[in-house]
């Protein structure tokens, strides 16, 4: 009589994040499994994520980096590009899906874009002196991971230290007070 072979099919793994190597379903955990490593499951516009490919043959197995010799692929490239490297970029918002794909073990990561976020606010003017009972309009620009700015001065919370020297109203003009110095 002959053996008959069962064959296991090769799972398609959806990862989890919180930086955790991601195993995948079934229950044979002797055959080789594919899983993605990631720092988040979201990035901003203008951001990036670098992806990494690990495949474990157990779950004692603390797994092989195979990111060099994996293709990666982006479900919706208008939202999150990925490169050869597994380096993932918000392009604009929305969600897509990431796919490795090493030696025929795949895997894929859910990621959502969002929008930019501020990284620095820039105030304008900067090391001014003003005379006492004269006042300076101030300006706040923000600047975001998309590389882009825009002025945030009538959406700003505007406040000066000390307020005995100066006072700042909720446009960002100042008003001196008396001599001294002022941290707005």
């Amino acid at each position: 009589m002959m053996a008959r072979k069962t064959l296991v099919p090769l799972a398609l793994f959806v990862a989890c994040f919180s930086g955790l190597l991601i195993t995948g379903c079934g229950t044979n955990t002797s055959l080789p499994q594919l899983g993605i490593v990631a720092g988040s499951s979201t990035l901003s516009v203008g951001t990036s994520i670098s992806l990494k490919a690990m495949v474990r043959s157990n779950t004692t197995n603390p797994g092989l980096d195979v990111t060099d010799q994996t293709k990666w692929s982006s479900s919706n490239a208008q939202a999150a590009s990925v490169s050869a490297s597994g380096l993932v970029t918000g392009v604009t918002t929305g969600s897509a899906v990431i796919t490795a794909n090493s030696s025929g073990l795949i895997a894929s990561i859910a990621l959502n874009v969002t929008v930019a976020t501020v990284t620095g606010v820039a105030l304008n003017p900067q090391g001014v002196s003003i005379p006492v009972g004269l006042t300076q309009q101030f300006t706040a620009t923000a600047s975001y991971t998309d590389k882009t700015t825009s002025d945030v001065t009538p959406s700003a919370n505007w406040s000066v230290l000390p307020a005995n020297v100066a006072t700042i109203d909720t446009r960002g003009l100042l008003t001196a007070l008396a001599p001294g110095g002022f941290t707005v």
